[in-house]
């Protein structure tokens, strides 16, 4: 029996599982860990439903692992002991169970569990990828074991090595009355042979009470856009007649001018957009060919009229759309102003019941190409494009001044002549199920020259250019106060005296805790009284300085922690926006930006705020579903609040306010200046910097970011007339500063004259000229600015 027994605990190991109980001491255990500091007033506001108080009462059951579970003081939370989970994997695939050795019936409704856990990895290292997952592991009555992933809301895994508050939202089916059985940990690209330690914290499983929100009152003007027309293009030409007549069946809308003339004409019968056309150089384009209003119950709809009148210069229209055996009603208007024809929708409902706008194809068109428009992203590298073809440019944009959905679309294709661009708008549900109604405002631009498209950026212009042109923009995300002093000092040395720097959260923590929300400096490293100190002395060299602010991201850990405050994805689940961090709701992003910054300012008197990531995420990246909340579903509100909020950064501070960039058009005027970045590259695109010069250069100060050194650095800085950022090795950024320092304020917000194009033979192209002869992919550029400085750049091989 000995030796059966001998054998089966080999093949046990040998196939990789292994189980044993945890124990209620530490032998490795050094140190008792201090309890976040900044939840030393803060009680639980729950009765855990588990605890690690007695690892004896945790079964341990492995795969290709080697785990113990000890009792420990280490790290500790609300308790003077939490759960000290030590693992080793032996494959890249592993797994540990931690099993409940009495499983918990959970007979009260439960709709949330949330779970207290300190990782061993951080989600911005390399190494991240080799964390574990975590999951908890609920028995439905029908025996059922579920997996609910806290990785679901965003960052995956134990990523955060400090204490964090990890959330499920149930929304997942489970035969009543469940029972929580365990915890489980599993990776798919762990380090095999490396000793990890994670620490575990009370669990919590519970009916999440909704109660309702209250906000302060949202202005009911806001102070962007400046103008009525909002994102209308320019046009160059300023005699020319617009005109709106009927003909039969159809509506024609007109422009007439100096330099060129274009019809377009409506067919009401086939719904809101699918009817437009376009008749300009003796040809005929449809414009929103397939266009679709997409239901909630996918059924085609069948438009009908109910009645149409011209008023003024606008045709109003009062559509029914028939689904089926429902007929919902829509208000619509059709107008021209300059080339763009212009329709407001509006669904005549409290609730939405369109789900999605499509704008169908453009066509047809011959020798046509869709073109990436650098610094115009929706989200991450999600762009709209400009379309090109028969000597004419096409750009359709929704209004996002006034847009309610969730999300503008792209789903970029041209195939045949016929191009599908800029695809339309998602109307996404509140977390109570219920959409918004349509509310937009389509621009369809369509002229021979390429500026008379692009939309305007209708914000107010930074007034801070005098502050900012004439010098250098430089990061610092060392937190050690004595070294940045002596680099400090050594770049002054050098002859770096205009320059604006900013240093990065860690003056903030010590280590893991919050970086937001607070007021207070890391106590660890001398406290406010040693930052206030270092401020001077960085101002004494002659430098501006700007500490690190943020209201997208919110740590449990914080003082101020509400689940409340928490952005709430469609599911109902938080949305982690960072490690150990979730997105706050920008209601209240701006409601405590308006209450933290004045005190940070009045303690520690820097020369302008650094207000991080609200330029790098787009507002569709962070949208508040829950339905507690004005604006709620709409990426609009988020846009307001994020404006609002680095508007009041610059009454703050009474100073530049500078942010991440990526997605920094939409803000563009409302900040100073951000990092110029831009997903892909620029320095991996053709040649197009019309977009920034003219749109976005005039209203802040970019500083310029793309990842090239020497001569090409230059080259893309100045084509896209943005500032210079130290970066780099001592020589790379004495060559920036040397170069750049004396021009910035020749150009710096200066607008832009005209830009022209040269080829082989140094024949000069306009912009437009050059998009048709193919000119950007190397090209050789002239940039002369209102003020009469001019730029020569080559980016040609001759």
């Amino acid at each position: 029996m000995k030796i059966k027994l001998i054998v089966l605990f080999l093949l046990t190991s040998t196939l990789g599982f292994t189980q044993k109980r945890g124990i209620n001491f530490d032998p490795e255990s050094k140190t008792v860990g201090d309890k976040p500091y900044e939840m030393a007033t803060r009680e639980e506001d729950k009765v855990p439903i588990a605890l690690f108080d007695n690892c004896e009462k945790w079964i341990i059951k492995t795969e290709n692992c080697e785990a113990d579970l000890y009792l420990t003081s280490e790290q500790r939370l609300f308790r003077e002991t939490s759960g000290k989970l030590v693992y080793k994997t032996t494959n890249e695939n592993a797994s540990i169970s931690l099993l409940y050795d009495t499983p918990i019936v959970l007979s009260d409704p439960w709709d949330c569990i949330d779970f207290w856990t300190y990782g061993d990895h951080w989600g911005w290292m390399p190494d991240y990828k080799a964390a574990f997952k975590h999951y908890a592991l609920i028995e439905g009555a029908d025996g059922k074991i579920h997996e609910l992933d806290f990785s679901k809301s965003g960052h995956k895994g134990l990523v955060h090595k400090y204490w964090f508050l990890s959330h499920i939202k149930m929304n997942e089916k489970i035969k009543a009355p469940a029972k929580f059985i365990g915890l489980k940990f599993k990776g798919e690209d762990t380090t095999p042979g490396k000793k990890q330690t994670v620490y575990l914290g009370p669990i919590y499983i519970y009916k999440e009470p909704l109660k309702e929100l209250s906000f302060n009152a949202f202005p009911e003007k806001m102070p962007f856009p400046l103008r009525e027309e909002t994102i209308l293009p320019i046009n160059k030409h300023s005699v020319y007649s617009n005109e709106i007549t009927k003909d039969g069946s159809f509506y024609r809308l007109t422009y007439e001018g100096e330099d060129m003339d274009m019809e377009y004409s409506l067919s009401l019968s086939k719904g809101v957009l699918n009817g437009i056309k376009v008749k300009t150089n003796n040809s005929v384009y449809d414009l929103c060919k397939g266009s679709e209003f997409i239901f909630t119950s996918d059924k085609r709809a069948v438009w009908s009229v109910k009645s149409e009148k011209i008023q003024q210069d606008t045709l109003y229209v009062e559509f029914i759309a028939s689904v089926g055996k429902q007929k919902f009603d829509f208000s619509c208007w059709y107008t021209i102003n300059q080339k763009s024809l212009i329709i407001g929708m509006h669904e005549n409902s409290e609730t939405g019941w369109v789900k999605e706008i499509t704008l169908g194809e453009t066509g047809k068109l011959a020798d046509s190409k869709l073109i990436t428009v650098p610094f115009l992203p929706y989200e991450y590298n999600r762009h709209p494009k400009l379309l090109y073809g028969d000597d004419l440019f096409f750009f359709k944009q929704f209004d996002w001044y006034s847009s309610d959905a969730s999300s503008f679309t792209t789903n970029n294709s041209l195939s045949d002549g016929w191009a599908n661009y800029n695809q339309g708008v998602e109307y996404i549900p509140k977390t109570n199920g219920e959409r918004n109604p349509i509310r937009e405002k389509l621009f369809i631009n369509v002229s021979k020259d390429v500026m008379e498209v692009l939309p305007t950026i209708d914000n107010p212009a930074s007034p801070m250019r005098s502050y900012q042109a004439d010098r250098l923009w430089m990061i610092d995300y060392s937190a050690n106060y004595e070294e940045n002093k002596k680099r400090v000092r050594k770049f002054r040395s050098l002859g770096f005296e205009k320059i604006t720097i900013r240093y990065h959260e860690e003056f903030w923590r010590d280590g893991g805790e919050s970086y937001t929300f607070r007021t207070d400096a890391a106590p660890g490293r001398g406290g406010d009284e040693a930052v206030k100190e270092f401020i001077k002395y960085v101002k004494d060299q002659g430098w501006r300085i700007g500490l690190y602010s943020n209201y997208c991201d919110f740590a449990p850990v914080n003082k101020n922690w509400d689940p409340d405050w928490v952005l709430r994805k469609q599911d109902d689940s938080w949305q982690v926006s960072w490690p150990r961090c979730y997105a706050p709701k920008p209601m209240i992003a701006l409601e405590q930006q308006a209450l933290l910054a004045p005190i940070i300012n009045k303690k520690f008197s820097p020369n302008h705020s650094y207000c991080d990531v609200h330029t790098a995420v787009s507002p569709m990246a962070r949208v508040d579903y829950d339905y507690r909340v004005p604006g709620a579903a709409t990426f609009r509100r988020t846009f307001e609040c994020f404006g609002l909020l680095l508007l009041n950064e610059k009454k703050a501070y009474r100073a530049p306010v500078y942010s991440e960039g990526k997605d920094l058009w939409w803000y563009a005027g409302l900040t100073d200046g951000n990092y110029a970045n831009f997903t892909p590259s620029i320095n991996t695109l053709p040649i197009f910097p019309e977009f920034q010069l003219y749109k976005i250069h005039p209203l802040q100060m970019d500083a310029g970011d793309t990842k090239v050194n020497g001569a090409e650095y230059l080259a893309y800085t100045l084509a896209y007339g943005h500032i210079g950022l130290l970066r780099g090795d001592i020589s790379e950024m004495m060559k920036r500063y040397a170069f750049l320092q004396t021009l910035q304020d020749q150009y710096s917000m200066v607008p832009v004259k005209e830009i022209n194009y040269f080829d082989n033979k140094n024949d000069k192209f306009n912009s437009s000229q050059a998009i048709k002869n193919g000119l950007n992919s190397s090209a050789k550029l002239k940039i002369e600015y209102e003020n009469g400085f001019t730029v020569y750049i080559n980016f040609s091989e001759d």
